[in-house]
């Protein structure tokens, strides 16, 4: 039998073919919309977009403190690496003067420590200072979108137990000072010595210890 020349070789079943792939890509992409999704894998997703594409467009000089810190791109998986840590701190001090003008950065090996002067943020009786709002706020908005544990110390006087329940209490204002301006999670307080610092550093530092550890 002869072959009609005109079907021979004929590729218009590719038609078909094309039409049931499109018809399949569809139904899968319908299952997916309306399966549940991994929060960790969402939350990687949103911090990738996040970091590629969340940049402030408006003019630097309209823009209040909290607009520009730039810790909204953090990634916090990332966060559990101090020297990546260590890089943001320092580059949000660095840029605004809330910080700039208290806030000094310790890296060690296992964590990062924001140092404030205690007179700037403490009274003589151990309260915090009136109008320090606008350093508590910047500190707890850096502190809040990593999820890294965070604790606060402060050394006594000398080593007797009234001194040590003074520095604890006086670690208790700072957790509040951080918690009543916005930070969510749980803060430790710790009395006791530092490692880092000379003993005339102790008496005059308030330690934020931030660790590379989840909260």
């Amino acid at each position: 039998m002869i072959e009609d020349p005109d079907t021979a070789g004929s590729s218009t079943w590719l038609i078909s073919f094309t039409d049931v792939i499109a018809l399949m890509l569809t139904f899968f992409v319908l299952m997916f919309a309306m399966s549940e999704t991994e929060e960790k894998s969402w939350s990687e997703i949103v911090s990738t977009f996040q970091a590629n594409f969340a940049h402030n467009f408006g003019p630097k000089d309209d823009r209040g403190w909290e607009d520009g810190l730039k810790i909204n791109r953090i990634d916090r998986d990332k966060a559990l690496d101090i020297n990546y840590l260590h890089s943001i701190f320092q580059n949000n001090i660095e840029a605004y003067p809330v910080l700039k003008d208290s806030v000094s950065i310790l890296q060690k090996e296992d964590e990062i420590v924001l140092l404030l002067t205690k007179s700037a943020v403490l009274t003589p009786t151990g309260r915090l200072v009136d109008g320090r709002d606008d350093l508590f706020k910047a500190l707890a908005s850096m502190l809040d979108l990593i999820d890294n544990m965070v604790a606060i110390r402060l050394s006594p006087l000398t080593g007797t137990a009234l001194d040590y329940k003074k520095a604890l209490n006086e670690s208790s204002e700072v957790s509040k000072g951080l918690t009543e301006n916005g930070y969510d999670a749980s803060v430790g307080v710790i009395s006791g010595y530092s490692p880092f610092l000379s003993k005339s550093q102790q008496q005059e530092a308030v330690e934020i210890l931030v660790l590379m550890q989840r909260r």
